[in-house]
């Protein structure tokens, strides 16, 4: 009987999960520009550089945690219109596979009125996970309201 209760809960859970995945891939929509861009660098603050508040040089609490946990994002150029901009991941990975990708090459998508605002990821990861989360709620939320009409 419990599991009847517990199983939506989950649905739930998944359900927002998957929404939010959603949202994020459609937020990456307003990224129509796409140029050729390298990793070229690794920061330990990449909320940080992507402000414009510099990446090593801006030690604070998230800093120093980063630092000593040996995560980093990846730096990457890129090209538009003969001005180069530098940002970072938003995500951090393992220090030392951070730093094997330094110098390779990586498709940039960026914002075409403002070119600052740019994205290495793609959307179809997102949008993927969305789909499977939204097939698992769905799944979870049907299984407890199954069980709790026979049970």
């Amino acid at each position: 009987m419990i599991i009847g209760i517990i199983l939506p809960i989950l649905g739930a859970a998944a359900l927002i999960v998957a929404i939010s995945f959603t949202a994020v891939s459609k937020s990456d929509g307003k990224l129509q520009g796409q140029t050729t861009g390298r990793i070229v660098d690794i920061t330990y603050y990449p909320e940080g550089f992507n402000k414009g508040l510099g990446g090593e040089e801006s030690v604070n609490a998230s800093y120093s945690t980063n630092r000593q946990q040996h995560m980093a994002g990846s730096v990457y150029a890129y090209v538009v219109d003969g001005v180069e901009y530098r940002r970072t991941t938003n995500y951090l990975v393992n220090e030392g596979a951070a730093k094997k990708k330094i110098g390779q090459i990586c498709t940039v998508r960026y914002h075409v009125s403002d070119p600052s605002v740019a994205s290495i990821a793609k959307s179809g990861v997102f949008k993927t996970v969305a789909v499977v989360l939204y097939i698992i709620a769905f799944l979870l939320i049907l299984a407890g309201f199954l069980l709790a009409v026979l049970l």
